[in-house]
């Protein structure tokens, strides 16, 4: 392993070891990717970027950018994207994360000492400062730090996952996500996106990664990489910035930090120390830099430029007197849908509006009854729904949130007894018989539909139409919900079916452009880990099409089965099954109905109720067919008998499954006289029958 110097104190082995590991596998930024991918599809792009590097070469000959010594104060919103894991980083460390890049930008980094001679005298103070806002756009308090739940926090090198900004013209936008495409982060224009474990030093984060923002706020503030627009490591660039020499940039890892570099010209230091090189030994910016980025902060074509006037510094809250500081809102969610009695249960503190300087939850029928802990860890140990409250202040006030139902514990030894019908026909069943996870606490959620069912008026209906309209989601792209089964003791049940209908429409145009999944899963451990059976998408998830409206099925061929073996995953026993739907932008409803545990040979669906069966033309010619619809999967037998109920042909067809299918009837039919016959199409143990008339 090669020797690697760090930028920030002596680290132990296994924090070097951890960086080399990172290092390899996430790079430090993509700017570069960004940027060349709007010089492609943007043709603004090109003009804005020439028209502010003109401005700042215009400005700085003019005397700008060096000789002002205004601290311009720049407010912030870091906006948290993520699904209740790890992403969702602590207030804390977002603080420490704030006090770096104030620290670097104002060269209070005690690590300037180590900056080679030659670049010593060149240390710049950016004079900038940031500041979390504490007025939000509505004129609320606020921490400047907004939590978002959204799938797109596994995509956030996707433009889409920058969403819900604050106005540009007031707030510097920072989203926090869970993944970048591979990036530590990365900026191109007026906001920035950072991986959550890239994002301060403390939490998921360490050294490693503390600086990636100060990086990437360089590059809001106008300064490209050191080498320009080459490849790093491979090709000598210029970014021209007079006092940064060409240079290839080095690599995370590829050189000693305190040593001085060279190779683009013999002789000449190349500055491997910047904050816009790659190499992890980030200790400074130089003047020319300093002056470039205070020129573009004063880029009348720019953004920038109105964040730090003394109004909007009013209006945001960071002007050190307007600053508006309220009482923390108290929310807390557990890190699981349900549990197990005397298993633990992690339970994180997601406060909002203000800072919280001390905290006390209280626990129903646990190991504890108390904790003042940021994330306490707890056992219930009875089962049911179990009450949380939590309990925040600061300096200025208190506030408490009680949960009557914060998580669900389950019996192990309790099961359902199986062969086993739902039907969702009775309304009590949605709460401690199959548990409703509504993650972001809108109106789309699953509930009881007393106007659509199968075979009657009930089922469970998914909420899709009606995308949220708060701030939590862009359009409904990413808002997940949940519908938890009871738990099954199902040893000794492999080779049994486990079936479902559904009945689901979309406002896609096509199959191909939606988004939106059904996931099921199985856990046979309370809960602690969940196991993919089946995802349904796209045209596998639409069994009408496209419906601009709110969409209720109105007839059996609406619905569509899915049946799943069990096997020697499924056939165990505590075992609880979890649908999982994300939507989109075009989700419309989706409704479920018979849930079904039994042998295979015991489901005995009527199918010939949504079989839509046609036989056309008629009467028959060469070229008639005999035209169905497979809602579930059964034997198919066709029989075609004369008026005195004999039998005078037969066509065995076989296990059929889901779908559109088609029979040719001359074959069958071709010997037969004139006359009138019936057609009987045996669906399991269903039938349908239909006239055919003859005529030779």
């Amino acid at each position: 392993m090669r020797k690697i110097y760090l930028s920030v104190g002596a680290l132990s082995l296994f924090s070097l070891l951890t960086l080399n590991t990172r290092a390899q596998q996430i790079g430090p930024c993509s700017y570069d990717e960004h940027r060349n991918k709007l010089m492609q599809t943007d043709p603004e792009f090109a003009v804005r970027e020439a028209k502010s590097l003109e401005f700042v070469k215009r400005f700085i000959e003019n005397g700008g950018g060096h000789k002002d010594n205004q601290v311009y104060i720049v407010p912030i919103v870091i906006h948290v994207v993520h699904q209740y894991g790890a992403e969702n980083i602590s207030d804390e460390q977002i603080l420490d994360q704030m006090r770096i890049l104030n620290r670097d930008f104002r060269k209070l980094n005690a690590d300037t000492s180590r900056v080679v001679n030659e670049f010593k005298a060149l240390v710049g103070d950016a004079r900038i400062e940031f500041r979390l806002a504490t007025i939000d756009p509505d004129g609320n308090c606020t921490t400047g730090i907004e939590r978002l739940v959204s799938k797109l926090t596994n995509d956030g090198g996707n433009n889409e996952a920058r969403f819900n900004a604050w106005d540009y013209n007031k707030y510097f936008n920072i989203w926090v996500c869970k993944d970048l495409g591979g990036a530590a982060g990365y900026s191109v224009g007026y906001d920035v996106a950072m991986r959550s474990d890239y994002t301060g030093s403390i939490g998921t984060s360490g050294e490693y990664g503390s600086r990636a923002l100060t990086h990437e706020v360089g590059h809001w503030a106008s300064l490209p990489h050191v080498w320009g627009n080459t490849n790093p490591g491979t090709v000598c660039g210029d970014e021209g910035i007079d006092d940064t020499p060409i240079t290839k940039g080095y690599l995370p890892g590829s050189v000693s930090c305190d040593a001085p570099q060279s190779q683009c010209n013999a002789g000449i230091i190349e500055n491997h120390q910047n904050y816009m090189d790659y190499a992890y030994c980030q200790m400074m910016f130089t003047t020319g830099q300093v002056a470039n980025m205070r020129a573009r902060l004063n880029d009348p074509g720019a953004y920038h430029i109105r964040l730090w006037q003394s109004g909007n510094l009013a209006a945001t809250g960071t002007d050190g007197t307007t600053d508006k500081y309220c009482a923390p809102k108290p929310d807390f969610y557990a890190n699981k849908d349900v549990a197990c009695v005397n298993t633990p249960v992690i339970f994180r503190d997601n406060s909002s509006v203000g800072f919280v300087s001390s905290r006390t939850w209280t626990f129903q029928d646990a190991d504890i009854t108390t904790s003042s802990a940021l994330n306490p860890t707890v056992r219930f140990n009875s089962p049911g729904w179990k009450t949380v409250t939590l309990t925040v202040s600061n300096a200025q006030g208190e506030a408490s949130k009680t949960n009557t139902k914060s998580i669900f514990v389950s019996n192990a030894s309790v099961a359902e007894t199986v062969p086993y019908l739902q039907t969702f026909a009775d309304a009590s069943v949605f709460g401690d018989k199959w548990i409703v996870k509504n993650y972001e606490e809108n109106q789309t959620s699953f509930t009881q539909s007393t106007t659509a069912g199968f075979s009657d008026t009930k089922s469970a209906k998914m909420n899709g139409f009606n995308s949220p309209n708060g701030k939590t989601l862009k359009d409904g792209n990413g808002d997940v919900d949940a519908f938890l089964s009871p738990t099954f003791n199902l040893s000794g049940k492999e080779g049994w079916l486990m079936s479902f209908k559904i009945s689901v429409a979309t406002k896609s145009f096509s199959p191909n452009n939606m988004s939106e999944t059904l996931k099921l899963e199985y856990s046979t451990n309370c809960g602690n880990n969940w196991i993919n059976i089946k995802e349904l998408s796209k045209a596998e998830l639409s069994t009408v099409g496209y419906t601009s409206s709110n969409f209720t099925p109105s007839s059996a061929g609406q619905w569509k089965e899915v049946a799943i073996p069990l096997t020697s995953g499924t056939a165990r026993d505590n075992i609880r099954f979890r649908f999982t739907y994300t939507s989109a932008s075009t989700s419309n409803n989706l409704y479920l109905d018979d849930f079904r545990i039994a042998p295979a040979s015991g489901i005995a669906e009527d199918l010939a109720k949504s079989a839509q069966v046609a036989v056309y033309p008629n009467p028959l010619t060469s070229a008639s067919v005999l035209t169905y619809t497979m809602t579930g999967t059964a034997d198919v037998n066709v029989l075609i008998s004369d008026i005195t109920g004999k039998t005078v042909a037969t066509k065995t067809l076989g296990s059929q499954a889901p779908g559109d299918q088609s029979v040719e009837l001359q074959p069958l039919t071709e010997k037969l006289k004139s006359g009138v016959y019936l057609l009987t199409l045996q669906l399991g143990k269903g039938t349908v029958t239909k006239k055919l008339i003859i005529n030779q």
